[in-house]
């Protein structure tokens, strides 16, 4: 999937509400710049990246966690699969659309609950259930920033997910104390979802809640035992989980 090429940082973005002579002779650029404001509600969308994946020089992006990225993207044209073009959207060009930078990222964010997926469902420990969600013509990850929505369950606590690859979530929502005894399962199933050879997108797991996540810094040890480092906000949400 395209994203947005590298410009040279000693070129310049223009002058306000445009774009440089270099930027206007860059395709995604001239591509970006053409799509009117008003069609931006219906076609950004929120791809998450490693930070090196070379991105360019000013891209939108929001912290997800560690060495993972959220980009604002605009989807573009589909391809003979199905799948949108994604041009990441740069910051020299966003004053182009005169629309608040804010907004910008709502949108795409509730675009999220509009996306198509592939669902499904495995029985875990205890009644929980873990889920599995892969996007359908746009990379799915991002889907952690939504996962209420994305597997269609209340999640009063959040939900403990991985990402096995930039178009995959797993996850299982946190209901009780016990809750927490299928992570060595959902660190093997994300094992198992990834490529053969393939590097590790992200941290091993992570706790999403209320629109953010963070690291769980969970690794397995010997058989099923693992061992997580978490945050003090994530320490009190134990503490007041309810007994099953």
């Amino acid at each position: 999937m395209p994203l947005f090429g590298r410009r040279n940082r000693s070129e310049g973005t223009g002058a306000p509400g445009g774009a440089s002579a270099a930027c206007s002779e860059h395709g995604p650029c001239r591509a970006l710049a053409a799509i009117p404001a008003k069609e931006l509600p219906s076609r950004l969308g929120l791809l998450v990246s490693q930070t090196d994946a070379g991105l360019g020089s000013d891209p939108m992006v929001q912290p997800f966690d560690g060495e993972l990225v959220t980009l604002l993207c605009v989807k573009g044209k589909r391809g003979r699969d199905g799948a949108a073009e994604a041009l990441v959207v740069p910051e020299h060009l966003v004053e182009r659309w005169g629309v608040d930078r804010e907004q910008l990222w709502a949108w795409a964010h509730e675009g999220l609950g509009r996306e198509q997926l592939n669902r499904k469902e495995f029985n875990g420990q205890n009644g929980d259930k873990l889920h599995v969600v892969n996007g359908t013509g746009w990379p799915g990850a991002a889907q952690a920033l939504s996962a209420e929505t994305a597997f269609g369950v209340p999640l009063p606590y959040g939900a403990v997910v991985s990402l096995p690859n930039n178009n995959g979530v797993c996850g299982i929502p946190i209901r009780t104390s016990a809750s927490l005894q299928g992570i060595p399962f959902l660190i093997e199933l994300t094992r198992q979802l990834r490529s053969p050879n393939a590097e590790l997108f992200g941290s091993d797991l992570y706790w999403t809640f209320d629109g953010k996540v963070e690291s769980l810094n969970a690794r397995l040890r010997e058989g099923s035992d693992f061992r997580m480092v978490v945050s003090g906000r994530f320490k009190e949400l134990l503490d007041s989980l309810p007994k099953p």
